[in-house]
């Protein structure tokens, strides 16, 4: 990433002329500073400072720290500046933001400028660590031991990776570069391994019973709900997380596919069984089935919750079956058929004056399901504005149309006479409907100042959300963030009409608004307005101060 980034900073240098000599000419300014570790104050040699344009994408350019910590970029050209620091074992951090959750400052650059003394303070990322132990405290190798992190997907709550590492030979891991939070800490081992089973119980009169280990939920659990998040401070080293995994019965799966009667000779199909228990899991099992008779096995799971996920391609058609199952802890035989996708029609059309895009334009399917309904189905819009989207799956999908005219907005999204740009697009073996998608170049603007409560030596400057009001709030596409600078002002483009309310934070992570219940605080700062098409309102939004409870604002 810093050799492609760095590429294009000789590219723009070159471009626009700053690569010249330290003794830059009046027209031009130069910035320099140090970047410095936040807990020791040492220098942080070969950072990596990045100096962004204002643009959409920006243009960049790239130096590193010295030996002493200390950067500086030569002969700019005036104008407004954005400037990051990084470096692999801290925090990022922006001029002008004492967090990441805080918007960046702004580097106004006139003529002859020359800012000297910008300093980072860079914050060290913490670490977990700690040893996986089998039931007679001997250490466990390869073992996944994962971070997640609670958060919100689709507006529903939901777990995310943040960070993983695997056990060497001791039994020990050590997850690094941790961002301070709380995180739920899950150890997987290798189920779809032989050589994760302990040795066969053999009991008189009995059958042997495999077993293997199961994944463990800090600090003794199998289940999610009751496991106890870690709460990790800034820089924290966190050691002893250790775990103690346990070895359960082997559940296996027997099955068989129902294919089409004209497969070819040599087709196979290959099932996946995912477990319901490991949020985002990739620790899924793999199995095979062939000719003739499409028999599979998974001999190596556990009881617990599964998807079973079955595809198969025949002559550029995909077809595919899923199956929910409660594995119980003798095992189960089931029987699958995989179905064909559809093929998904529909047109485009485009309203209003102006410009609009010269195209191609791509309609382009995301699965909205755990798990992803495999790959993302995509079509290119023929010049009539039809389109045909092959191998669609039942199941939830969202939609992106690229592009939008400038300016414009996604209008409306109907399969059939079903709203989909508002409501989930579910996909059945039935479906027959076009869809019909009306992009119009007349979306709306809003612009704005934030207020600062008088008597508060802050900048206005702020993370200023519109958000839906009323019966679209849970519309994820109808959310904008600005950045507000340090007047409080702020523009908002390509708006779609609607209701709404604006919301200026002075720190605010990104994603905060996925959570159904975070603006519920805040609602009474906002009086609701309306957006018409192709319109403009100008708001003032008063600063909520970051720390302060909504009623103090």
């Amino acid at each position: 990433m810093g050799n492609a980034r760095l590429s294009l900073a000789i590219a723009w240098l070159a471009a626009v002329g700053l690569v010249r000599s330290q003794t830059s000419p009046g027209p031009y300014a130069s910035i320099s500073g140090v970047v410095l570790s936040d807990s020791t104050g040492t220098p942080v040699r070969r950072a990596m400072v990045t100096l962004s344009t204002l643009d959409t994408p920006p243009l960049e350019a790239v130096t590193f720290t010295e030996s002493n910590g200390v950067f500086g970029f030569t002969a700019i050209p005036p104008g407004k500046y954005r400037l990051l620091a990084n470096m692999d074992g801290f925090q990022h951090a922006w001029f002008g933001a004492s967090t990441p959750a805080r918007p960046p400052g702004t580097l106004n650059l006139a003529r002859g400028d020359a800012r000297y003394g910008i300093t980072f303070r860079l914050r060290p990322l913490g670490s977990i660590s700690g040893v996986v132990l089998d039931p007679d405290g001997d250490p466990l190798p390869n073992v996944s031991i994962r971070l997640l992190r609670a958060g919100f997907a689709r507006r529903r709550p939901t777990y995310r990776n943040a960070g993983w590492a695997n056990t060497d030979g001791l039994g020990r891991y050590c997850v690094t570069d941790v961002l301070p939070g709380q995180y739920v800490i899950m150890a997987v081992p290798q189920q779809h391994e032989p050589a994760g089973l302990m040795q066969p119980e053999v009991t008189l009169g009995q059958s042997s019973l495999q077993k293997m280990y199961a994944l463990d939920l800090y600090p003794d659990t199998s289940r999610l709900s009751s496991a106890s998040p870690i709460l990790i401070a800034p820089g924290k080293e966190l050691d002893g997380i250790d775990f103690h995994l346990t070895a359960r019965t082997v559940a296996p799966v027997h099955g068989r596919i129902a294919v089409p009667e004209d497969v070819p000779t040599h087709s196979h199909v290959q099932i996946r069984a995912y477990p319901q228990d490991v949020p985002e899991s990739n620790q899924n099992a793999v199995a095979m089935a062939m000719q003739p008779d499409f028999n599979f096995e998974f001999p190596y799971l556990i009881a617990g919750p599964y998807v079973i996920v079955a595809t198969l391609t025949l002559a550029g058609r995909e077809y595919r079956a899923v199956e929910r199952i409660e594995l119980p802890p003798g095992g189960q035989e089931i029987s699958l058929r995989p179905e064909r996708g559809i093929d998904l029609t529909g047109r485009i059309d485009i309203e209003g004056p102006g410009d609009r895009p010269g195209g191609p334009f791509h309609v382009t399917l995301s699965s909205g399901d755990s798990p992803p309904a495999g790959s993302r189905p995509a079509a290119e819009v023929k010049p009539d504005g039809s389109f045909t989207i092959p191998n669609v799956f039942p199941g939830i999908w969202d939609i992106n149309v690229e592009p939008v005219p400038r300016g414009g907005f996604i209008k409306a999204m109907l399969l059939g006479d079903q709203d989909v740009l508002t409501e989930d697009m579910t996909i059945t073996p039935n479906t027959r409907e076009p869809l019909h998608i009306v992009l119009s170049t007349r979306g709306a603007g809003v612009t704005g100042t934030v207020t600062v409560p008088e008597g508060v030596p802050k900048s206005a400057r702020a993370k200023v959300l519109l958000a839906p009001s009323g019966k679209y709030e849970h519309v994820l596409s109808y959310y904008s963030l600005a950045i507000a600078d340090d007047a409080g002002h702020f523009e908002i483009k390509s708006v779609t009409p609607g209701r709404y309310k604006l919301y200026a934070f002075e720190e605010l992570e990104s994603a905060s608004y996925q959570d159904p219940g975070f603006l519920k605080p805040f609602e009474r700062l906002s009086e609701a307005f309306d957006v018409p098409e192709g319109g403009h309102v100008s708001r003032q939004v008063p600063l909520i101060q970051a720390g302060a409870p909504a009623a103090e604002n």
